[in-house]
């Protein structure tokens, strides 16, 4: 990374929370979403709507596709904002590393549609993958910001409906914790250039309701992890929730689950979002997609031997 590439970037992020800075739902969705798609997306990549089961969405589509893979991306925004086309460049970028078709929901968002809103959401849409003939084997997750819990919680939420699980998943800048209550939440306060420990708690509130930010399906740090796939969990370590992928990554260890953490200096929330003018974000993704790869080549070489 230069110096000269992140000073560009923190002008940008100046300019990123005043479009944000705003009461007025509509307008903070529509500044997320022309923050997000600054940059076009990836060479090759087709865009093609979905009508997931009722649910809207969108496929990332690249020009070749590898063994019938398909990446279920579940985005962030603090689950008020961002959308499939919002998320459109990133998913892209992913779609072309990664040779695969990618999947981007619009599921549903607060504070009109609080808690398991997103999570029923999230779970349907598996169900309708698998429905639709999408094998587990060739089915991978991820997810970034509250999109890298809801990742989380939609796998623990698919083990226990006894559905077959993904392949693996890889979780971006995770917010798994929405009581805030990981140290980082402070100690990281200097250091972080976008988030703040009240907005957290504010978009917390938007999206519980009623329910306790305790409550697994909305917090995976607080649920059984036992049983999950493998885990790619990538954080920056200039993040308030730095912490918050430290604790994931230590519980689902603790449950037996293969987990690689890997945290990037100096790095912002979801860096991954500026990765055609950001080095640091290309080679971010670039390990995601050798991650996710090397699963999908073991379910592959898995599936011949024992056929």
């Amino acid at each position: 990374m230069s110096k000269a590439q992140l000073e560009q970037l923190r002008s940008r992020f100046a300019e990123g929370r005043s479009a944000l800075d705003t009461p007025d739902i509509n307008q903070m969705r529509q500044g997320f979403e022309e923050m997000l798609t600054q940059f076009p997306p990836a060479p090759g990549v087709t865009f093609e709507q979905a009508d997931l089961g009722g649910i809207p969405g969108r496929w990332c589509i690249p020009s070749q596709v590898a063994d019938a893979r398909v990446l279920l991306y579940l985005h962030g925004g603090g689950y008020m904002v961002g959308s499939s086309i919002a998320y459109g460049p990133m998913a892209s970028q992913l779609a072309s590393r990664l040779k695969a078709r990618v999947l981007v929901p619009d599921y549903r968002l607060a504070p009109e549609n609080p808690y398991p809103a997103a999570l029923e959401d999230a779970v349907r849409v598996y169900r309708w993958l698998l429905d639709n003939g999408v094998s587990p084997r060739s089915l991978t997750l991820a997810g970034d910001s509250c999109g890298g819990g809801l990742t989380l919680a939609t796998m623990v939420a698919v083990r226990d409906a006894g559905l077959p699980l993904p392949t693996g998943a890889a979780i971006m800048s995770a917010w798994a914790d929405l009581e805030a209550s990981s140290d980082s939440i402070t100690s990281k306060a200097g250091e972080d250039p976008l988030l703040n420990g009240e907005d957290l708690r504010g978009m917390a509130g938007a999206y519980l309701g009623s329910a306790s930010p305790r409550t697994p399906g909305a917090s995976p740090v607080y649920a059984n992890l036992a049983g999950l796939p493998p885990l790619l969990i990538q954080v920056g370590s200039a993040e308030i929730l730095l912490d918050d992928s430290t604790r994931l990554a230590a519980r689902a260890g603790a449950a037996g689950v293969k987990v690689r953490l890997e945290i990037w200096p100096e790095m912002f929330h979801v860096w991954h979002t500026y990765a055609p003018v950001l080095d640091e974000g290309a080679e971010a993704l670039d390990d995601i997609a050798a991650f996710l790869d090397a699963l999908y080549a073991r379910e592959k070489e898995s599936k011949t031997v024992t056929a």
